[in-house]
This record gives C-alpha cells, sequence and structure tokens, in this order.
C-alpha cells in the first residue's frame, strides 16, 4: 500500500478532515493533499510524527513503500546538508570580508602607512607642484612660552606673521593632467600657541 493511501485511510479512520489534520500538524491542506495523492513525501521528522498522530507503524510503512519513498528522504537529507555546508561558507567568506573592512576602515583613520600600502581602494599618486617663493602671511595674536637656564618658564603676548594657505596645480603626468590644491606652507614657532 503506498503511503499517501495509508495517511488517507488512517485520517478517515480518526474522522479528520485534511483541514483539521493541517491545522493540528502546523502545516497546509495543500501538503497534506500532497501527501495523499504521493505529489510529495514528507520529511522524516514529518513522517515520525504523523506516525505518532494516526497511529500506524512507521517500520512497517517504510518497507512496504519500497525505495522512491526512501530514496525522497535521502535526497532531502542530502540537500539539507549541502545547504548547510555552503550557508557556513558563506557565513565564513561575509567575516572575512568584514574583518579585512574592518582593518582597512581602522587603517584609514589612524593614518597607518603600513595598512594602507594593501589598501586597494586608496588611489596613490605622484604630483609636481611649483609653490611661489614669497607667501602671503597674516598677522596672528598668540601666546609664546620660553624657558631660561633655570628653568622657569614665561609666557608673552607675540603677534607673527603666519602664512596663508597657497593653492598651486598639481600635474600628475607631463601631459599637463592634474588638479589644484590647498598647500599649508611654513612652521610654527616653537613654543607658540593660537589665541582665538
Amino acid at each position: 500500500m503506498e503511503l499517501g493511501q495509508k495517511l488517507k485511510e488512517c485520517r478517515l479512520a480518526l474522522n479528520k478532515t485534511q483541514q483539521q489534520m493541517a491545522t493540528e500538524l502546523h502545516v497546509t491542506r495543500q501538503t497534506v493533499s500532497h501527501w495523499e495523492n504521493n505529489d510529495t513525501y514528507p520529511s522524516l521528522d514529518m513522517l515520525v510524527t504523523l506516525s505518532d498522530y494516526l497511529g500506524f507503524s512507521l517500520d512497517t510503512t517504510l518497507k512496504e513503500e519500497g525505495t522512491d519513498m526512501i530514496d525522497s528522504i535521502n535526497k532531502e537529507l542530502t540537500a539539507g546538508k549541502r545547504y548547510k555546508k555552503i550557508v557556513w561558507q558563506l557565513a565564513i567568506l561575509a567575516s572575512a570580508f568584514l574583518f579585512f573592512i574592518a582593518i582597512l576602515t581602522y587603517g584609514r583613520a589612524t593614518q597607518n602607512q603600513l595598512i594602507d600600502r594593501f589598501n586597494p581602494f586608496l588611489k596613490e599618486t605622484y604630483g609636481y607642484a611649483l609653490l611661489p617663493e614669497k607667501v602671503a602671511t597674516k598677522k596672528v595674536r598668540g601666546t609664546q612660552q620660553s624657558t631660561d637656564a633655570n628653568g622657569k618658564t614665561t609666557t608673552k603676548k607675540v603677534v607673527l606673521d603666519m602664512p596663508q594657505p597657497v593653492d598651486a596645480y598639481v600635474y600628475s603626468d607631463i601631459f599637463g593632467a592634474g588638479e589644484w590644491l590647498k598647500f599649508q606652507v611654513g612652521t610654527i614657532p616653537k613654543g607658540y600657541n593660537m589665541c582665538s
């Protein structure tokens, strides 16, 4: 006797409709119909549940059913294992990719040259620019600290000429390709603090 016919006979013996059986087993009515018409087979755990629910011997049913149902269940188990293996591989790849991105982000945030050297997202370009000999300056008030021979630190207010940023065209090749960049030139005197 085929499994579908046995399921239908046992269900009718319990005076259950397909909908009642589906509701109690937490499946759809169409699923029960497919089982009874031998369109599909239940999974192994559902088969055990069905044998308890309908009160038939699973051992006898499997022996009577033959190899079609067993082959179907084996295929489902093999596909499940394969799916699980693929999911694990994808999870490992995704974790490795996120770890790689985290390292690159850390390297960019901390200006770590060793990490930045291997960052495929950073474009390193060399260019050449001619900066002016004289730079416009601006008078800036601030304080300057100095320490004498006795170790005494004195602070005095000073007005300094601070160099202003310079715009220069940076050439990236001999054909004139490049871009305008802003440069800060000059040095800030030692011990100098800007006033607001």
